[in-house]
């Protein structure tokens, strides 16, 4: 399977968003060799398109946007004498790119901001694969995301018919098979009414089977025949209703073992893995998507985490995966008072139980690399931080202890 690729690099065409600290957000194609931010009466107009800011403190701000076509980038520089911050970092002037955020005074821009773009690499599928009718099969733990790129297939995937999502395990085997493939009146007792399961209602759209792991053997083997066949008979029906739905199953088990222990059927799971497969990376194998989510939600609230905090979420494990970080961002907005998310009594709490279940056990086992990193992030986190005073309790470089904070360790 291949991977879409996409460039980080801002070009002409891109979409820059931008919030005023006063006034309604704008967006702007970017289609001008200069754009001049500031807050004077009387722009130069030879500087490029002006764009009006404003400032809390009265101070002269100017800041300008310019391309650069000797190796074709953008970089925005500080003309007032004014730092601006790019993704939280104190700057005079810097290259940006897709996904960099720059604010100056409370005026925030952020540029080639699109949800398509901010979707982590390892999650695309080209173009072809998604408008396609192959089954897609996502391996995941739990809350690594598996019904959202579910969705996200289903979006991009132009199909005119719903989205229809049924989690298999939240059924008994006996309500499972009327969900899955509908009843008619009278086909068992409490069956009043003519029911359309999950199958029929999914109709030239997407059905998604979630933890097709835990689906009982019987209604396995029904399952199959239901889609070699591409056929759906409703129980106690006679009549056979054409499937004409995609199919995307999740699991978070290897089916594949499950078969080879008897536990899934082999047919089955080769039907199933038929198409396309993949597997979702825990968040502490890929902190990449970590700052990923925090400017989804820096987004959709219009808030700014600090860049040590998103920092300090790369080190955490987050066993709960997706589920569980984007929980604890969703908390931190809503107790916030100020637009900028900090440090606070919520992260030491988390703090404290990421502790607690990295604690080392008399009988649990580790590996000599993996209980360097639990040790040092607990200085780390127990001196607030502080890059020099973990490198003095530790004994070593201050480089050292960046190195083994940021190098990803097999459990």
């Amino acid at each position: 399977m291949k991977i879409a690729t996409i460039s980080s690099q801002l070009q002409f065409g891109e979409t820059m968003t931008f919030w005023p600290v006063n006034g309604r957000k704008r967006e702007i194609k970017i289609n001008r060799t200069k754009y001049w931010f500031n807050n004077l009466e009387d722009p130069e107009q030879s500087l490029g398109e002006p764009i009006s800011i404003a400032s809390l403190r009265t101070k002269r701000l100017s800041f300008v946007l310019e391309y650069h076509q000797d190796d074709e980038s953008f970089s925005i520089v500080s003309c007032s004498g004014e730092p601006f911050r790019l993704n939280g970092n104190l700057c005079f002037s810097a290259l940006v790119n897709k996904g960099d955020m720059v604010e100056f005074e409370h005026n925030i821009i952020r540029f080639g901001y699109e949800t398509d773009y901010l979707s982590p690499k390892v999650l695309l599928f080209e173009q072809r694969v998604l408008e396609s009718n192959s089954n897609i099969l996502l391996i995941g733990p739990t809350g690594s995301g598996k019904t959202y790129q579910a969705k996200e297939v289903h979006r991009q995937s132009g199909r005119l018919g719903e989205f229809v999502h049924l989690n298999l395990s939240a059924f008994p085997e006996g309500l499972l098979e009327s969900e899955l493939f509908g009843h008619v009146q009278g086909a068992f007792t409490g069956a009043s009414i003519d029911k359309r399961g999950v199958l029929e209602l999914g109709k030239n759209g997407t059905v998604f089977l979630d933890e097709i792991d835990s689906i009982p053997w019987s209604i396995q083997t029904k399952l199959l025949l239901c889609i070699e066949e591409g056929y759906i008979r409703p129980i106690g029906g006679t009549r056979k209703i054409k499937l004409s739905c995609r199919f995307i199953f999740a699991s978070s088990q290897d089916l594949k073992v499950l078969s080879d222990k008897g536990l899934f059927r082999i047919d089955l799971y080769y039907r199933i893995a038929s198409g396309f497969t993949l597997r979702l990376p825990t968040l502490n194998r890929s902190p990449e998507q970590i700052r990923w989510h925090v400017e989804l939600i820096e987004k959709e609230h219009n808030v700014i985490f600090c860049h040590k905090l998103v920092e300090f979420y790369k080190s955490l494990d987050w066993p709960g995966n997706r589920r569980q970080l984007v929980s604890h961002l969703s908390k931190k907005v809503l107790i916030s008072r100020k637009r900028k998310i900090v440090y606070d009594q919520l992260d030491s709490e988390l703090v404290g139980e990421w502790d607690q279940r990295s604690g080392i056990e008399l009988n649990s086992f580790h590996t000599l690399e993996r209980l360097k990193k639990l040790y040092v992030n607990h200085v780390f986190n127990i001196v607030k931080r502080d890059l020099k005073s973990a490198s003095s309790l530790l004994g070593i470089a201050p480089k050292t202890v960046k190195g083994i904070l940021a190098k990803p360790v097999m459990n």
